[in-house]
């Protein structure tokens, strides 16, 4: 129900402006109430979203304050249906499967879609846009819904009321302010951290873009009728850039970082690479230490962005972001 709700909510937000057209009549008025439907199709997409999420939370509040609560309902299957050796393992699938999705729609983004399909579905580039993501997100989420089966909870016997807002609300702040030291300093990390990554998933395309029309653009690009278009084709290919290297990053940094269930001991190697085998599982980092190492990569970024001066080195900032 909240993929369909995004879907038609994109959609809507798409065609804010006929569907005002539609009923308004006047000129200005037009233009305001096209603007608070833009702005409210954005919030209903976040709330939809956010609907699983909020279940996923109201689900451990009820079970166990101290799990580890992830991004998305989607991650929660491999919380709910995996056993917990493989939960490592369907997380790296999932960011390498979430790569792929991004490396793909950031490359639909880069192209012309208008003059490829004509002016049919849409007649700029963001309609036919929310059009593609509405029908991407149905279909994967549906093929989801289709695929997995969740296990049945036996109950106990014993009825328990349901809780209401308020207790629900009063759960969740009890269990944050109850969580273990460990557990409470890598919360206020990941706030701390996202407050840096809200930006950049929000705007990371239009800074591309911007910097390109104010340092680099040609003066015929300058003065083309879909600036907006063009800003988002720049910013698009700056963001495949991007999820080219989070792809690779997902699929060889496993490799290379010791999981926490890791044995201490190598298999035995070829006897030519024996040595640097060896070395390597000596000074292999652990999951702690690249985490420490992404954070730092990603806050240096943030601090040279002000200095970019060129579309090239802004992609650059952003390829880094991929790691």
């Amino acid at each position: 129900m909240g993929s369909v709700l995004v879907a038609l909510c994109l959609v809507v937000m798409g065609w804010a402006k006929e569907i005002t057209g539609h009923f308004v009549e006047d000129v200005e008025s037009r233009k305001t109430c096209t603007i608070v439907l833009a702005v409210f199709s954005i919030y209903a997409v976040d709330f939809a979203i956010n609907a699983g999420r909020l279940f996923f939370v109201r689900k451990l509040v009820r079970v166990n304050a101290n799990e580890r609560i992830v991004q998305a309902c989607c991650r929660s299957l491999i919380v709910d249906t995996l056993p917990i050796p493989k939960q490592q393992a369907g997380s790296a699938w999932a960011s390498r499967m979430v790569s792929i999705g991004h490396l793909v729609g950031y490359m639909v983004g880069t192209v012309d879609l208008v003059k490829v399909f004509g002016k049919s579905f849409g007649d700029t580039q963001f309609k036919k846009l929310t059009l593609v993501a509405g029908f991407a997100i149905i279909f994967a989420v549906g093929v989801t819904c289709w695929a997995v089966t969740e296990r049945v909870l036996v109950s106990s016997g014993r009825e328990e009321e349901a809780p209401g807002p308020i207790q629900i609300v009063k759960r969740i702040f009890k269990s944050t302010m109850e969580l273990p030291p460990r557990i409470q300093a890598i919360c206020w990390v990941q706030f701390w951290s996202w407050i840096g990554w809200f930006p950049f998933l929000f705007y990371s395309t239009t800074w591309v873009g911007e910097t390109y029309f104010r340092y680099d653009a040609p003066n015929e690009i300058r003065d083309t009728k879909d600036a907006l278009g063009e800003i988002g084709r720049i910013g698009s290919m700056s963001l495949v850039v991007f999820s080219s290297v989070h792809f690779m990053g997902a699929m060889i940094l496993p490799q290379l970082i010791k999981s926490p269930e890791e044995k201490s001991f190598t298999a035995r190697p070829p006897a030519a690479i024996a040595e640097i085998v060896t070395v390597f599982q000596k000074y292999k980092p652990d999951l702690l230490s690249a985490w420490i190492c992404g954070h730092l990569m990603f806050s240096s970024a943030m601090i040279f962005a002000p200095f970019a001066h060129s579309f090239r080195f802004a992609t650059i900032l952003v390829a880094m972001c991929g790691l």
